[in-house]
């Protein structure tokens, strides 16, 4: 596949940045977004809308948003939430996309959680979830 066809079809919050040169969002090389082994799974993602896909869930749905995630927005969680009436929303300060509390600097968060896998996952995200699914379990006599 073309990776130009794939890059034109690419989400704009991942590739605008790109294109203007922002390589300070990106701690990775293009080419980890965007080589050819990766492409065909990159282009599942963006044949979905989550707001739309989420709709159709008839069950319950947790939606967190972690306050120092960089990948993510508040408002992307918050068009979920809005998509589904059965969506309980949960965030969770201090913690990043990848589970684990760090402080809000990317390079930080880079240099410590996403390259150290002894690092914990956060305590109160794993909590709240164990929560959420304790409710929203069905009850099996």
């Amino acid at each position: 596949m073309d990776p130009l066809i794939v890059i034109k079809d690419s989400d704009p919050l991942i590739v605008d940045p790109l294109i203007r040169g922002d390589q300070g969002l990106w701690p990775l090389d293009p080419d980890a977004l965007f080589r050819p082994s990766v492409q065909e799974d990159r282009l599942a993602w963006f044949r979905y809308t989550p707001s739309i896909e989420i709709a159709k869930l008839r069950v319950p749905v947790l939606i967190a948003q972690m306050s120092h995630d960089f990948q993510v927005m508040p408002s992307e969680a918050t068009l979920l939430a809005t998509a589904t009436p059965r969506a309980t929303t949960l965030t969770v300060a201090v913690m990043n996309h990848i589970l684990k509390l760090t402080p809000a600097d990317r390079s930080q968060q880079m240099a410590g959680a996403y390259l150290d896998p002894a690092m914990p996952l956060a305590s109160q995200f794993l909590d709240s979830l164990a929560a959420f699914v304790g409710s929203a379990a069905p009850v099996r006599r």
